[in-house]
């Protein structure tokens, strides 16, 4: 971590993200995290966000399911490998 995100106490938003996440591979994106150096950047992002707001207050929140496994399920169907019962039951669960 550099002295730039100490200063603006970016360690301690991320920890606060931290908290919220509840996958593994969103964990590690937020971890992956840097400031934006670049206006452009960040009002490109800012839009972003504003439009997920909006269709969060239009659509509702999408349900928090557990996504744990999900990773190995399509690298197997990236592959082309057929699925397990087991593997079918997770997609099953996220999909319901």
């Amino acid at each position: 971590m550099n002295q730039e995100e100490k200063i603006l106490e970016f360690d301690k938003i991320k920890e606060l993200w931290l908290a919220y996440a509840m996958t593994e591979q969103a964990k590690t994106k937020i971890r992956e995290i840097v400031p934006y150096l670049w206006e452009t950047e960040l009002i490109a992002a800012l839009r972003e966000t504003t439009e997920s707001k909006l269709l969060i207050e239009k659509c509702g929140n999408p349900p928090l399911v557990s996504l744990s496994g999900m990773d190995e399920v399509l690298m197997a169907v990236s592959k082309d490998d057929c699925l397990s019962a087991a593997q079918l039951e997770i997609v099953k669960s996220a999909l319901v």
